[in-house]
């Protein structure tokens, strides 16, 4: 799904607009280390909500993202009206691109990226099961679960640094 359906690129936009506010007033973090760690604590926390719902599907999942992108988005917007001194920097992040990156910038995030791609790799056999549905899956003895929450994780990671890299 889309980073911005599940809710990674709303955690990374919140992430990074948090360390450029809190940066201003008090201790720093990266804006790149923020945004991958908002981007990985929205798609956890939008798995986790999925999961709490019973459903068990992809669905379940995706809404939950759609709402979670939806408010964190709204808090961006109020953290961009509420502190007018850093918006400039903010709005070059959210923007995204490689102007001001270097070498140092790719090589920090391809841990990430590739420790993602290391999870998901494996998991070509289940995203092909799932392709035919959830429950052709299931019955064929993929573990829905794990699976989907391997995929998620992996598909996190890499996305969450590709963000932390370039901005949304």
């Amino acid at each position: 799904a889309d980073p911005y359906i599940v809710g990674a690129s709303g955690g990374a936009a919140l992430g990074a607009t948090l360390a450029v506010v809190v940066g201003k007033s008090g201790p720093s973090m990266p804006i790149g280390a923020a945004g991958f760690l908002g981007a990985l604590a929205a798609v956890m926390l939008v798995y986790a909500i999925a999961e709490a719902s019973n459903f068990g599907s992809v669905v379940s999942l995706l809404l939950a993202g759609s709402a979670m992108s939806t408010m964190l988005s709204a808090i961006v917007s109020l953290l961009l009206i509420l502190s007018d001194e850093v918006l400039h920097e903010i709005f070059s992040w959210l923007m995204g691109g490689f102007s001001g990156r270097s070498w140092s910038h790719l090589t920090q995030s391809s841990i990430a990226a590739f420790l993602g791609i290391a999870i998901i790799l494996p998991m070509s056999r289940a995203l092909d099961a799932l392709s035919a549905g959830e429950s052709s899956a299931e019955a064929l003895g993929l573990d829905l679960r794990r699976a989907r929450l391997l995929i998620v994780i992996g598909a996190s990671l890499s996305t969450a640094a590709a963000v932390s890299a370039s901005g949304i």
